[in-house]
């Protein structure tokens, strides 16, 4: 397999959508309890820091997955920190893809001067948690009850990890 990561681009659009989509129906992982219409493009766009909203795609230019850097709590106290995400189709989940992702949301995140990366995670998703510690982040938080999704209550689990 031959990943490219690159920055998105509006023809992505609704390949991105149809990923977050997946997993906002079939898991845990996405918040939303409804599908996300085309038109959240713009506002997923407008959560991320200059842009920086990647797809990776595979030897063929099919996106495949996604990641994001967005703005952790406002612009100012903050700008040293990013929020990641990211998602992937499941068939490409375990094959270092997140890996490949998050190193690039890591190169970007230093160009603009955050030391800082934080994630949050369903407490169902025990995929993502593994994840997340695997690749260096640390546990420094948990919101117990804070979510509820399909008649499920779940913690939102949160990490941080120092690049500088």
């Amino acid at each position: 397999m031959n990943e490219r990561i690159r920055l998105a681009t509006d023809a992505d659009q609704q390949s991105v959508i149809m990923i977050i989509n997946y997993y906002i129906e079939h898991s845990m992982a996405a918040y939303p309890l409804s599908p996300m219409p085309l038109e959240a493009w713009d506002k997923l766009k407008g959560m991320c820091r200059e842009g920086n909203l990647w797809v990776a795609e595979n030897d063929n230019g099919k996106v495949i997955g996604f990641g994001m850097l967005k703005w952790y709590m406002g612009k100012d106290s903050f700008a040293h920190t990013a929020d990641v995400g990211y998602f992937i189709l499941p068939e490409y989940v375990g094959v270092g893809l997140g890996r490949q992702i998050l190193n690039r949301l890591e190169q970007e995140a230093r160009k603009l001067g955050v030391t800082v990366l934080v994630a949050n995670v369903s407490s169902h998703n025990s995929e993502s948690l593994a994840f997340h510690k695997h690749v260096g982040f640390m546990e420094c938080g948990r919101i117990p009850g804070v979510g509820k999704k399909k008649g499920i209550t779940f913690d939102i689990v949160w990490f941080y990890k120092n690049i500088q």
